[in-house]
């Protein structure tokens, strides 16, 4: 994670893994942001970045400069909800089965869910392609899943951890098993798993259009923390 300061002040933060999208902080003053993306291009044209995420200001200031060290166009793709956690509130309907790490015996299966969750999502897929960054998950023990029976009814990943926090993405139900509460029995766990083990905050990002999938997060316990919209890079 990156920081731009001034007289010791923080202005803003930006988190960013190889290959993926830059995640600015909230807030994020225009001119941090700025400095984040020349500190981010300084990397090199190996740190791959295919997009930008956080408020409006901060997107617009980081693109800007960005246009000035790579040769891209940027195109919106959708609003989002930045949701943060401190204290799970246990699902009203237990879910049948257990969470447990995702297994490379499992690897096929789990490789389609994360390529329909790019489709349902309207989310980019990994510039590494489905399978190498499903792997990278579960070699990292970043992967979990929700079984029941022996049966895996749905998944769900940590991502961008930093020293206090932790994101959870790659929340997946197959359409079959939808309705039953494995994913929020599976977010609530990796959750509460999370802040026993001494985070402070577990946050989430959620589609603004989606109001299922906003209403199942409040009730375990994430509240809204900003809109924010996200842009994707391409070749200039």
């Amino acid at each position: 994670m990156a920081e731009a300061r001034i007289g010791g002040a923080r202005l803003g933060s930006l988190c960013h893994e190889a290959g993926k999208r830059a995640v600015l902080s909230v807030p994020c003053l225009p001119e941090a942001a700025s400095a984040l993306a020349l500190a981010l291009g300084a990397e090199g044209p190996s740190r791959q970045v295919t997009g930008v995420l956080g408020e409006a200001p901060a997107v617009s200031a980081f693109v800007e400069k960005w246009k000035t060290l790579r040769p891209t166009v940027s195109q919106s793709a959708k609003k989002l909800v930045i949701y943060g956690l401190s204290e799970v509130l246990p699902p009203g309907r237990p879910a049948l089965g257990g969470m447990r790490l995702g297994s490379g015996s499992e690897l096929s299966q789990l490789v389609r869910w994360s390529q329909s969750f790019s489709r349902e999502a309207r989310v980019q897929a990994p510039p590494v392609g489905h399978e190498a960054y499903v792997q990278g998950l579960i070699a990292e023990h970043r992967l979990f899943v929700w079984e029941d029976v022996g049966e895996l009814k749905a998944m769900a990943a940590l991502t961008g951890q930093t020293p206090r926090g932790v994101r959870v993405s790659l929340v997946f139900t197959p359409a079959s098993e939808r309705g039953q509460g494995y994913a929020s029995a599976l977010v609530a766990g990796l959750c509460q798993k999370e802040l026993d083990q001494g985070r402070k905050v577990v946050s989430l990002f959620a589609d603004l259009e989606n109001p299922t999938s906003n209403s199942i997060y409040r009730k375990i316990g994430f509240k809204k923390e900003a809109e924010v919209e996200e842009l994707l890079f391409g070749p200039g």
